[in-house]
């Protein structure tokens, strides 16, 4: 399940229908269609695009109507469509999607079994005053009143498997976030139930050291080990032949007209018979050459003789 969850400038919403040209929506594809999972997007209140009163919903209690929304949203879909299995529900966003996920995660832990949290601003007196008091609450100089909403102490709540990226030098949401909740998480003895992506040099959609597919690679990854294929069974990827083709770069043979000019194309011969052809044309000389009109060979051309032994 993709969520973002929160208040856009332009009011976009995740879930419309006949845009399918979103990396979210291609990862979502690529995962039903290799691993048979069963995907959607889901826009909780608090998103922008349906209004001002669901768009607000969420102030002064930023992450608790996004996690009834999609609390509710499992159950339809267990409700509507066969093959969900209860026990293996994912859920994944960005940003304002990041810090909804964490807040599943942490509150919702007998919905969601696993989470991927990207850049999720979790501190939110760290982050841009006109939208922390426009989504989330009040604010007074001089006064922590956005503490309330710190994910921080929310995350010795943790049961499920969790995945945090983040780029070091994202200047949007600082990267000082996820340090300051995956510290809670270790005081909370969660390690073991934590992974890290980081990328030294990225941004907030990272870009740095970590290439454009890096953070889907990296939440593929973790899927296959925390809730496994449509079979049931977690796979390591790299050791099991069902997830070889997505970790694993492969070369399209080439056809005549990609191959480079100038290179011969390799004989299928066995390399002794080649070998001997090349030794018996290299002994041909002026002992070898047939008299006008011999048989097997025509005039002024030699033959090639037997190998001497």
């Amino acid at each position: 399940m993709y969520v973002y969850g929160g208040p856009l400038g332009s009011g976009s919403k995740t879930v419309v229908d006949g845009v399918y040209g979103s990396d979210t929506y291609y990862f979502h594809y690529y995962m039903a269609k290799h691993y048979g999972y069963v995907t959607c997007a889901i826009d909780p209140r608090g998103q922008s695009g349906y209004g001002a009163v669901f768009e607000k919903a969420s102030f002064e209690q930023v992450g608790v109507p996004q996690t009834e929304d999609l609390v509710d949203g499992v159950k339809f879909l267990r409700s509507e469509y066969g093959g969900i299995d209860e026990k293996r529900v994912g859920i994944h966003g960005w940003s304002f999607g990041g810090f909804q996920t964490q807040m599943c995660m942490y509150t919702a832990p007998e919905t969601f079994a696993v989470g991927i949290a990207g850049a999720g601003p979790t501190e939110w007196e760290n982050y841009n005053a006109w939208y922390a008091q426009g989504v989330v609450g009040d604010t007074r100089v001089g006064q922590a009143d956005l503490a309330e909403f710190s994910l921080a102490p929310r995350a010795k709540e943790l049961q499920g498997r969790l995945l945090l990226i983040h780029g070091m030098k994202d200047d949007n949401v600082l990267y000082q976030d996820t340090v300051r909740v995956y510290a809670a998480l270790l005081d909370a003895g969660k390690g073991p139930l934590v992974s890290l992506f980081l990328d030294p040099a990225g941004g907030h959609g990272l870009g740095g050291h970590a290439a454009a597919a890096a953070g889907t690679r990296s939440g593929e990854d973790f899927l296959l080990r925390t809730l496994g294929t449509s079979a049931g069974a977690p796979v390591v990827p790299g050791l099991d032949g069902r997830c070889g083709p997505t970790l694993t770069r492969t070369r399209r043979p080439r056809t005549r007209a990609q191959r480079p000019k100038g290179r011969k194309r390799k004989s299928k011969e066995p390399r002794r018979a080649r070998t001997r052809k090349s030794n018996q044309r290299f002994r041909t000389g002026p002992a070898a050459e047939a008299p006008s009109g011999a048989s097997g060979a025509p005039a002024g051309r030699s033959r090639t003789l037997p190998r001497q032994t």
